[in-house]
């Protein structure tokens, strides 16, 4: 298993030194082919703009990849099924509070079955 995984870290190093090999040779020929006629400076400004652009539109690809998508909206209601699907000890804990709460202060709960009913009405 180790084996495997420090083989692939070696293909994966000699690879990338080909690549930045094959990178600064292409850079030191555009330099020489354009140094004729632009000079040194001219030249040595030429590959510096072209190897930012390369890193730019690198790093746009890349940006645009590792963005998630939007979440979709969701309900309050779905929105707490799915906190209790993820996180079932809280859904219990919150369940037992809300139990205790009821048995300590049954007004409260005679207040929200009664405004809760009253709102159904409401809404016919």
């Amino acid at each position: 298993m180790i084996r495997r995984i420090l083989s692939a870290a070696v293909a994966v190093a000699l690879t990338a030194g080909a690549v930045l090999t094959a990178v600064v040779a292409a850079a030191f020929a555009l330099y020489a082919l354009l140094e004729g006629p632009l000079g040194r400076p001219g030249a040595a400004a030429v590959v510096a703009a072209l190897a930012a652009l390369v890193a730019a539109v690198t790093a746009l690809i890349a940006l645009r990849k590792a963005e998630p998508p939007p979440p979709a909206e969701q309900s309050p209601m779905e929105r707490v099924i799915a906190l209790a699907s993820e996180k079932p000890i809280l859904a219990v804990a919150a369940a037992l509070a809300a139990g205790v709460v009821a048995l300590r202060n049954p007004k409260v709960v005679a207040a929200l079955v009664s405004a809760f009913v009253a709102g159904r009405t409401a809404g016919k």
